[in-house]
């Protein structure tokens, strides 16, 4: 709308429009931005791109993830439909 955002500003819009399941992985930059203060490091905010290709690359593994749990799963259900093909029957 003509005005700019800051950094900061823009970091916030993104973690505030993210899922609660993001939350963990909001309190790890959170902590590590903290940790970098703590220890007297040479500290910067993280830049927004930054912070972007951080929560692209932590949807990219819920989504391995996921599909891991599925074929997991699949497997199971392959494992329990054979197993009762191999019960004698009475």
């Amino acid at each position: 709308m003509g005005s700019s955002l800051s950094n900061t500003h823009f970091n916030t819009l993104i973690m505030s429009s993210l899922p609660d399941s993001y939350k963990p992985t909001l309190q790890t930059i959170t902590a590590a931005e903290r940790a970098s203060m703590l220890t007297g490091a040479r500290w910067t905010k993280m830049k927004h791109d930054d912070l972007i290709a951080f929560l692209i690359e932590e949807a990219q593994h819920r989504v391995i993830n996921e599909e891991r749990g599925r074929n997991t799963e699949l497997a199971l259900a392959a494992h329990a439909k054979k197993e009762g093909q191999n019960r004698p029957r009475k």
